[in-house]
């Protein structure tokens, strides 16, 4: 569900329409960066990071082509990397290590820390599987970030996983799924129970009311 939501909003998914804020997204190849939309995908080796680059390119790579105008400046760019390893609490938090060399979960606070270089432009970060793969303590350190990301109320997380205590650690709002078929939509307060009994009965809370 969250590539499906991010291919439309970057430019993948031709038809269809995405409402964000009020206005209509339309999927052209520039919406997505341009609307304030960014991607965290599930496959952080293949679809998010370049593993023999290092932490700091692989942290400011969206953002190069912006930071160019007129000439890069190398001392700029290395002061917003230690900003944004030090409020995702990066470690080691050390630019010039390549990425391959860093645990899942670190790994992991780079592909999110990308998207905070320039926070007042996003509006929405859609994640898929945000914690697949990463450790314990970054996994508490990753739920804190998004957390703080969306305090202001003026910014959205967007997430999909098949881990039932991350719904109920992070979500509001949770769109349940049957066998791919939309069940309903719940508030996470629900617990955890209730909405993998959901999940796994395929009928929405209304049925089974009636029922």
């Amino acid at each position: 569900m969250a590539e499906l939501f991010a291919r439309h909003a970057l430019g993948a998914v031709q038809e269809g329409r995405l409402h964000l804020g009020g206005g209509d997204t339309v999927g052209t190849r520039s919406s997505g960066p341009r609307r304030g939309i960014a991607y965290v995908p599930a496959d952080r080796k293949s679809q998010a990071l370049f593993g023999a680059m290092s932490a700091e390119e692989n942290l400011l790579m969206p953002h190069y082509r912006r930071m160019a105008r007129p000439l890069r400046q190398p001392g700029g760019e290395r002061k917003i990397f230690t900003r944004i390893a030090e409020r995702v609490s990066l470690h080691p938090a050390d630019p010039v290590r390549p990425v391959e060399q860093f645990s899942g979960g670190n790994a992991q606070k780079i592909s999110v820390g990308r998207w905070l270089v320039d926070q007042q432009r996003l509006r929405l970060l859609v994640l898929d599987e945000p914690t697949q793969g990463v450790d314990v303590g970054s996994r508490g350190e990753l739920y804190s970030l998004l957390r703080d990301f969306t305090e202001t109320g003026e910014r959205a997380v967007l997430f999909a996983t098949s881990d039932p205590d991350e719904v109920v650690a992070l979500a509001d709002r949770v769109l349940v799924l049957a066998h791919g078929r939309p069940v309903g939509i719940y508030p996470a307060a629900i617990g955890e129970g209730r909405l993998l009994s959901l999940a796994h009965s395929g009928e929405s809370a209304e049925d089974t009311r009636a029922a």
